[in-house]
């Protein structure tokens, strides 16, 4: 007695890396464009970053789709990471990862990936000579060292935590 034999039928972890074009970590139902050709991998030893054990796929090119299939039991559960792509910030899933505890039979599904693509912002500060609020092409002196920064908090005034910079001296450019 007491010589029983388990069994468990291996599982799959799929889902969708995609362009968060509103920042917002959310797929809008889908209609977030996909994104393909980034490295999705089970960060086995969950070192944070891509290393020789790992094991990684890439997103599908039309659908932004991956899976991991034939996946057995792990006391740990899996790991799911992204290499986020240059110029980008991760917007899905919070925390940046997936931990997967692994049920006998049981896929795991829409385990998605969002990123929104890093923006610039310049311009240029310069003194309007005949007030018509144009720089006359470029015509209109520039004015260095003047302090233009992102409102992040919709004061009206610099305050901690706004970014900031300063216009360059000659130019006006920032």
């Amino acid at each position: 007695t007491a010589r029983d034999f388990g069994n468990f039928v291996n599982f799959a972890i799929s889902g969708r890396k995609f362009n968060d074009l509103n920042g917002d970590g959310d797929d809008e139902g889908g209609a977030d464009p996909s994104q393909g050709g980034v490295t999705i991998y089970l960060d086995l030893d969950n070192s944070g970053t891509l290393t020789a054990g790992d094991v990684s796929t890439t997103s599908a090119a039309v659908t932004g789709a991956y899976s991991f299939t034939g996946l057995g039991p792990r006391a740990t559960g899996y790991v799911v990471r992204e290499e986020t792509p240059a110029s980008s910030t991760q917007t899905a899933p919070v925390g940046g990862s997936y931990t997967v505890t692994a049920t006998s039979g049981t896929d795991v599904t829409t385990r998605d990936f969002g990123n929104f693509v890093n923006f610039a912002i310049s311009g240029r500060k310069f003194d309007d000579l005949n007030g018509d609020g144009d720089d006359e092409s470029g015509a209109d002196p520039g004015q260095g060292g003047v302090t233009i920064y992102l409102d992040l908090d919709n004061s009206g005034t610099l305050t901690w935590g706004d970014v900031s910079t300063t216009s360059a001296a000659g130019t006006g450019t920032y």
